[in-house]
């Protein structure tokens, strides 16, 4: 019976990796929009300058994440690898892969249901649409539901202390500056996955530097304190 549990993780941490990867391979060129948008040199949202910029959305690190977790956890199960099962069902581990995905879901959620035009990814009625919608689904509502049914069955090893909390935080700021780097250097226009990344898209203006910078920071900070509670607060629940 563990190893049936094992390979069905497995199987759904490879289709997890593979939904990422097959949105890549299949990146196409934005060409029409830089057709009807002359002389355009920033952007917000939709991601039009290269495939590798989806390593810029919270939500495909969410997916990579938990690929790699059902993997590494189906793997441990299949072959009696103790060591590793233990890492995979400590605590924090676990806390951290489900307060990404919960971040993820909640989030794209709201935006879904705030846009004025709720799709959920069915731009229209050909297949490549309805594709989209059931990666989408699948993408930030299947895994999620997988992802909870672990948060809260279970068994866990290992105490969350500080620490890990900590570490875990520091994974937020280093995305935050991750995404703000790549978005103004590595691209031919500069871009952003969300408005949080820079000032333009907050303030409706380019800010002087001296001041831009401290913003951005102070940004980074808050989303990194955010998460660094939402984790202690994950911790505390799963502990109930």
């Amino acid at each position: 019976m563990r190893k049936i549990k094992g390979i069905l993780f497995i199987v759904a941490g490879l289709s997890a990796l593979y939904l990422f990867l097959d949105h890549i391979i299949k990146f196409t060129p934005h060409d029409y929009f830089y057709e009807a948008n002359p002389g355009i040199n920033y952007y917000v949202g939709v991601n039009i300058v290269s495939a590798w910029a989806d390593l810029s959305f919270f939500t495909y690190h969410t997916i990579i994440l938990f690929g790699l977790w059902c993997v590494l956890y189906g793997v441990s199960d299949c072959f009696n690898l103790n060591q590793l099962n233990h890492f995979t069902r400590h605590n924090s581990v676990i806390t951290f892969i489900f307060t990404n995905y919960l971040i993820t879901t909640v989030l794209y959620t709201i935006f879904e249901l705030t846009s004025g035009n709720i799709t959920f990814g069915l731009y229209d009625t050909s297949l490549r649409a309805i594709h989209n919608l059931g990666t989408n689904i699948l993408g930030h509502y299947g895994y999620f539901i997988i992802i909870l049914i672990v948060y809260l069955k279970i068994e866990t090893d290992g105490v969350v202390k500080n620490k890990h909390l900590l570490i875990m935080s520091c994974y937020v700021f280093v995305y935050y500056w991750y995404v703000l780097i790549t978005g103004r250097l590595m691209y031919k226009i500069e871009w952003y996955p969300y408005p949080i990344f820079d000032t333009f898209a907050l303030f409706g203006k380019r800010l002087d530097s001296f001041i831009e910078l401290p913003i951005l920071l102070i940004i980074a900070c808050s989303m990194t304190c955010c998460y660094y509670y939402l984790l202690k607060l994950m911790t505390k629940l799963k502990k109930r």
